[in-house]
């Protein structure tokens, strides 16, 4: 590490949740996979067309490499980018990891970033940073295994992954232009920047600046162990937060970024049987300080509980014990809208697929049966619990 020192409306920036996350082998690159909509690496990345872009270092980047598309950021075009071993690309030219950025944060007037992960990450004994032209109209660019400075051999390994695109990819959901995504994160921030094991000190930021001293926004800061999280700004994040999720969103718009959804099952969709419980926690960020989301929900179905609360990160409880009644697809809409002088609205559909066996049909309209005394499935994405097998 080097010690020198506009209002718009988004079909669906999300987070989503991937029943698994397997490494094959944290101290080498092999198979890393990833929630949707990013891409898993298979065994051999380069055969698949990704390019091993970086090499062994603490502190490198790329040369600036061409888009096939126009990238917009804060209504600003670019063509090309820079990949940045510290868990993040540039726009302006390429970015070191320094602790003068470190301390001042987000916004700052020295570059322009998008961070999935903006820490003081070292490859130097083990890890690499992937990039592929996935279409004409999205890139992705993946940091596979990595740890941190200084570089030593250590257990502690994250993966992530950030896709740009021209807002026009479906699989991103149509008008978002930038998704983060997290395997398996094991440490939130490195010795340079005062942490110790992997933890505290200076703060890993994910987010976004525009480069002019006052627009950006945040995902978080982590550099706690745990899954505490309490939102874009207030205190540090625990890094477990981060495991299995994805984040996609609109940056394009001048002023405002709408609510960015998280805690979504992947695919936004649930399949149950009767009698089982359904509960999840999902969050709305408002990504930019200051800011408060409330979320409307239509569509509940009968017998479901709904409780929503306003805020910075405004949550909705969702839970549900579907019976025959409930048999087949039951959508339910969240629409997430933010407190800005134009406000940005964020629209997600939640979509619970009933299948009601014989048995499990005569058991939820059986008086004698207790619906307790059913296998539970409770897809817990929420904040204060352990994501051990969930993600975006």
């Amino acid at each position: 590490p080097s010690t020198s020192s506009a209002p718009s409306t988004s079909s669906a920036p999300s987070t989503s949740s991937a029943p698994s996350l397997q490494l094959s082998d944290r101290s080498q690159v092999l198979e890393v996979k990833f929630p949707n909509p990013c891409l898993s690496l298979p065994a051999d990345p380069t055969a698949d067309g990704w390019v091993d872009s970086l090499a062994p270092s603490d502190e490198d980047s790329t040369a600036l490499l061409p888009l096939q598309f126009t990238f917009s950021l804060y209504g600003d075009p670019y063509s090309g980018y820079y990949i940045n071993t510290n868990g993040n690309l540039s726009f302006d030219a390429p970015h070191s990891y320094t602790t003068a950025d470190f301390r001042s944060g987000l916004p700052s007037d020295s570059f322009v970033l998008i961070a999935p992960f903006w820490a003081d990450i070292d490859t130097g004994v083990g890890g690499k940073v992937y990039q592929k032209n996935v279409a004409t109209n999205k890139i992705a660019v993946a940091w596979a295994n990595v740890s941190y400075f200084p570089p030593v051999q250590r257990n502690e390994k994250n993966s992530f992954q950030v896709l740009l695109s021209d807002g026009t990819d479906a699989s991103m959901g149509i008008g978002n232009n930038v998704c983060f995504c997290y395997g398996d994160m094991q440490w939130a921030t490195g010795d340079f920047s005062g942490g110790s094991g992997g933890f505290g000190g200076i703060p890993t930021t994910v987010g976004v600046n525009k480069g002019d001293g006052e627009s950006f926004f945040q995902i978080g800061l982590f550099s706690e162990n745990g899954f505490a999280y309490d939102g874009p700004v207030g205190n540090n994040d625990g890094i477990d937060h981060l495991d299995v999720k994805s984040f996609c969103f609109n940056a394009a718009g001048v002023e405002n970024v709408p609510p960015i959804a998280s805690n979504f099952p992947e695919d936004d969709r649930i399949e149950v049987e009767c009698g089982t419980l359904v509960a999840i926690q999902l969050l709305f960020l408002s990504p930019e300080e200051g800011q408060t989301t409330t979320v409307a929900v239509s569509g509940a179905p009968p017998g479901s509980s709904v409780s929503s609360v306003p805020g910075n990160t405004a949550t909705v409880d969702f839970s549900w014990t579907p019976t025959g009644a409930g048999v087949g697809p039951n959508s339910i809409v969240f629409t997430a809208t933010d407190d800005f002088s134009t406000p940005g609205t964020t629209e997600k559909t939640l979509s619970i697929v009933v299948m009601c066996s014989m048995e499990s049909s005569s058991s939820s309209s059986s008086p004698s049966s207790s619906p307790s005394m059913e296998p539970s499935l409770t897809p817990s994405f929420s904040s204060s619990s352990a994501p051990s097998s969930s993600l975006t």
